[in-house]
């Protein structure tokens, strides 16, 4: 966005105060077309992820346990964290979040 703003205001200006409008309009034109095209061309590793129902549900849950568990000391190893033994959450569309030590 930077580098848009300095060509948009200098650059740009500057050939148009030159009496070239024809090529400012192209170069403009020219740098939306690469702008678009680099957002466009890596949409597939976009990734997509289903919807697990309302978001506030989850955070007031996450909020709610939180609060009920905030005196209880864990492992290091983090085995006792989640609610079930297999890799899946029991939540329809909801992946697992994966341990870490980052907010001890």
């Amino acid at each position: 966005m930077s580098i848009g703003t300095l060509l948009a205001s200098r650059l740009l200006a500057y050939i148009e105060n030159e009496g070239k409008w024809a090529m400012g309009f192209w170069i403009s034109t020219s740098m939306g077309t690469v702008a678009l095209f680099s957002f466009l061309v890596p949409t597939r590793r976009y990734g997509f992820h289903e919807t697990g129902g309302n978001p506030l549900c989850r955070i007031a849950q996450v909020v709610t346990a939180a609060f009920r568990k905030r005196n209880i000391k864990i492992t290091l190893e983090g085995n006792q964290l989640y609610e079930v033994s297999n890799t899946k959450s029991t939540i329809k569309g909801i992946r697992k979040i994966i341990h870490s030590s980052s907010l001890r």
